[in-house]
């Protein structure tokens, strides 16, 4: 027993004759700090056969402490061996083995199959316990790989996973399994493995060619994230470390997929510092629309990812403390506001949104990703509960109205519907949670400004204050009738008369018009079956958000 105290120091230099004894009994103590310090030892003595007979012990029952590739292919591991002794130890693991019952282990060599020759036989079964030198006896018993999730649920409790990690990054049924599985290690072994990678040999490997392995790496990743629904420390620290100085080009997708899955909620100003500006500064400087679409659609993405997976996962963790369940156990920061994280995270992209519509002059693609992101943060309270009531800029409602792209009015409409459905279902919350006066007085403002323009052909009227005029643009009808020489601007922007809609106005006036007969556009809304008829034209033509919009807010006057 002297030996428990010099497993870990120099004075196990003057044992060399007992080290066999050693790997053979003293299973049970394989421990972190004693495993460096046999590697130390080795590092400085070189290549021992019985010091690597050892470590290959602590390799085999814990082999994240022992990331080296040890020689096995010995047919001798000990210069000294004494035969008494030997019979000893055998006496005592055979007693171990009948108690024991067999397990599945991953073998100490997994190259070999059985041994070749009955010495190389009798000294593997005096080497190492019993069951494992069966177990290599089994045909097809080892090694055996998973295939699918039924295979998994049947053998979880043999299953166990392989010496290096990273392979799992492959395997989605060794995923499930880390999962599944309560072994503290596992992600400790696979955060080391993706230390090493993703820190040095990733973020030094820069050029400007696709390297096959890091692609495929990332791809993994994806998945990894995708299937844990939870992010993992040591990627999100890859990624602010990759994007201070990424050209926007490599690995592009992967990446912007890895930002929108892999990222926790944190303070506002770390999300911004570490992962928005860099963002921010590509688009700046980018004058490619696809590349400025790709990277707004992965802040839609990212937002999705907040409210979906990292909301209620937070909340869970301050329920549950201590005994909160996760894989790869993410603090979050004491005293944070997850609701102040989202309104900033949205009003920074809202500023970004409407730079980009300015940049690309209303590109459609910049159109829908900024439509889309709004009509996401519209429905936030009614579709996952978030006390979120944010609206966008009057700039973005304006660019909207104003566009020559039918589905940018469509777009704006449906986020209008939206918010008022997600109003509906806050007046049933705690006063707390409630939308502030000052939202629901905007709100009623875009709305009106909408019925009046789509509808009433009142937007440019005296009625009332137009909400577009905190922009600074003098909207009146003298302006536009004596400045801007504009015949009736009053129907400009009404449905049967917009510009981005005289298209579907004309293909549907000449369907229904028979002969000479013809009807002028502004007597469509006047005639109730021709109404009809044309609200439903526009629903086949996916218009169907400005329909709902005039049958909600103005229904005496429509259907």
């Amino acid at each position: 027993m002297v030996w428990f105290g010099v497993l870990h120091t120099q004075a196990l230099l003057c044992f060399k004759n007992r080290w066999h004894t050693l790997m053979s009994l003293f299973l049970s103590i394989v421990k972190p700090y004693r495993a460096q310090r046999l590697l130390q030892i080795r590092k400085r003595v070189g290549d021992e056969l019985a010091l690597n007979a050892l470590l290959g012990i602590y390799q085999l029952y814990a082999p994240y402490l022992v990331p080296i590739t040890i020689k096995t292919r010995r047919r001798k591991l000990f210069n000294n061996f004494e035969k008494t002794l030997a019979a000893n130890i055998a006496k005592v693991q055979k007693l171990q083995s009948a108690a024991t019952p067999s397990l599945m282990v991953t073998g100490y060599y997994p190259t070999m199959g059985p041994p070749e020759t009955k010495r190389m036989r009798k000294e593997l079964d005096e080497l190492f316990p019993q069951q494992l030198v069966n177990l290599r006896h089994q045909k097809n018993s080892f090694m055996t790989p998973l295939t699918t999730f039924s295979e998994l649920a049947d053998n979880v409790d043999v299953v166990e996973f392989p010496n290096q990690m990273a392979t799992i990054l492959q395997y989605p049924v060794m995923q499930q399994l880390l999962v599944i599985t309560a072994d503290p290690a596992a992600p400790i072994r696979l955060t080391n493995w993706l230390q090493g990678f993703l820190l040095t040999k990733v973020i030094e490997t820069r050029s400007n060619t696709v390297v096959p392995w890091i692609k495929k790496l990332l791809q993994n990743l994806v998945s990894l994230s995708h299937m844990l629904l939870e992010p993992i420390p040591i990627v999100e620290l890859f990624i602010a470390d990759y994007l201070q100085s990424w050209d926007g080009c490599a690995y592009q997708k992967e990446i912007l997929q890895l930002v929108s899955c892999s990222l926790h909620l944190q303070d506002y100003d770390d999300l911004r510092n570490d992962f928005l500006d860099p963002l921010k500064k590509l688009i700046f400087i980018s004058n490619s629309t696809e590349f400025k679409f790709t990277v707004l659609q992965s802040f839609t993405e990212l937002l999705r990812h907040f409210v979906v997976i990292e909301w209620p996962r937070f909340h869970r963790y301050l329920q549950q403390g201590d005994e909160f369940d996760s894989v790869f156990m993410v603090e979050y920061p004491d005293g944070l506001n997850p609701k102040n994280v989202i309104l900033g995270f949205i009003s920074y992209v809202d500023d970004m949104l409407i730079h980009c519509l300015q940049d690309t002059q209303d590109d459609p693609f910049i159109q829908a990703v900024a439509g889309d992101f709004h009509c996401l943060v519209a429905t936030l309270p009614c579709e996952y509960g978030v006390p979120v009531f944010v609206l966008p800029r009057a700039e973005f409602y304006f660019r909207n109205l104003f566009s020559l792209n039918g589905m940018a009015i469509v777009l704006a409409c449906n986020h209008l519907l939206n918010f008022k459905r997600s109003l509906d279902v806050a007046r049933q919350w705690p006063v707390v949670d409630r939308v502030s006066t000052g939202v629901v007085k905007q709100f009623n403002c875009v709305v009106l400004d909408f019925c009046n323009a789509l509808w009433r052909c009142l937007v440019f009227t005296k009625e009332r204050q137009s909400t577009y005029d905190s922009l600074g643009f003098p909207f009146s009808r003298e302006y536009l009738t004596e400045t801007c020489k504009i015949k009736d601007p009053l129907e400009r922007l009404h449905i049967t008369q917009h510009t981005a809609l005289l298209g579907y106005v004309n293909n549907f006036l000449s369907k229904i018009q028979q002969g000479s007969k013809q009807i002028h556009p502004a007597l469509i809304t006047h005639q109730g079956e021709i109404k009809q008829a044309y609200f439903d034209y526009l629903v086949l033509n996916h218009m169907d958000g400005i329909v709902n919009f005039i049958s909600t807010f103005t229904a005496a006057r429509t259907l």
